[in-house]
């Protein structure tokens, strides 16, 4: 009888995977000659190794943690919940402003290319503003 993988060890296994990658990404970028090829795939790299980071610690908070929402997991020590949330909101104006630069050189330039990777960063200042918006409403409210 076949035993269900569990759920610490799908994410093991995940982490394996995007680590791999990221190997090969690294490799496959060595072996191109085409300057937006390599910086694609070190894109791809990066990302795959970022998630590698987000998982590892997934998997040291579930393991550590009782088997709660990961929202309700705590880290022991003082946090100024008025002093953090001040902090965040200014993250999240800089990052709006980076991302207003971002569209700007976006709408100024002809080049495909240039225009693909801006756009991929523009993507990751619209998710990081996102993130910041969430971590604000969720973490916030968390620690009153």
């Amino acid at each position: 009888m076949e035993t269900e993988e569990s759920f610490t060890d799908k994410i093991r296994k995940h982490i394996e995977f995007e680590e791999s990658t990221a190997k090969l990404c690294a490799a496959t970028s060595k072996k191109l000659d085409n300057a937006v090829a390599k910086m694609l795939l070190t894109e791809m790299q990066l990302d795959s190794t970022k998630h590698a980071h987000i998982l590892e610690e997934v998997l040291n908070t579930v393991e550590k943690a009782p088997p709660t929402r990961l929202w309700d997991y705590r880290i022991s020590s003082f946090v100024d919940t008025g002093v953090m949330k001040k902090t965040l909101e200014k993250h999240l104006e800089v990052e709006l402003k980076m991302l207003k630069k971002v569209e700007e050189m976006i709408k100024t330039t002809e080049d495909e290319a240039l225009k693909l990777l801006l756009e991929h960063i523009a993507e990751d200042e619209r998710k990081h503003h996102k993130i910041i918006k969430t971590v604000i409403r969720k973490a916030h409210i968390l620690t009153k």
